[in-house]
């Protein structure tokens, strides 16, 4: 998971530098390895949660808020995205919003500790 979000941090630094240096090289970059980390994050998150609770079949219970916060974070996202974009006329706000949100959601992984390991 650390380096799916780590890929997910160079694609939106990616994006960033696309306007100031546009060309189709950042651009394949960016959905690459922003585009690439998104879809797989999911089952790996499965995974990774019930290895953390040391049991069969242990992530289906705890699914549903982390499946729940991940829409309300889109749906958010999306338009707090529009809104900072509106009061600053620029993008540079929303990378580093976009940024700050990836590292918030990295911080659980590295925070919390196996269990039985």
């Amino acid at each position: 998971m650390l380096f799916s979000y780590g890929v997910s941090i160079v694609g939106i630094i990616l994006l960033w530098l696309l306007q100031y240096y546009p060309n189709y090289w950042l651009l394949t970059g960016f959905v690459v390895c922003f585009g690439s980390m998104i879809g797989s994050r999911g089952s790996a998150d499965h995974r990774d949660r019930a290895q953390h609770l040391s049991r069969r079949n242990a992530s289906a219970p705890s699914s549903a808020p982390f499946r729940s916060a991940a829409v309300l974070g889109s749906g958010l996202g999306s338009w707090a995205g529009g809104l900072i974009h509106d009061w600053t006329h620029s993008y540079n706000a929303l990378f580093v919003f976009a940024l700050v949100n990836v590292v918030l959601g990295l911080i659980p992984f590295l925070v919390v500790r196996r269990c039985g390991r």
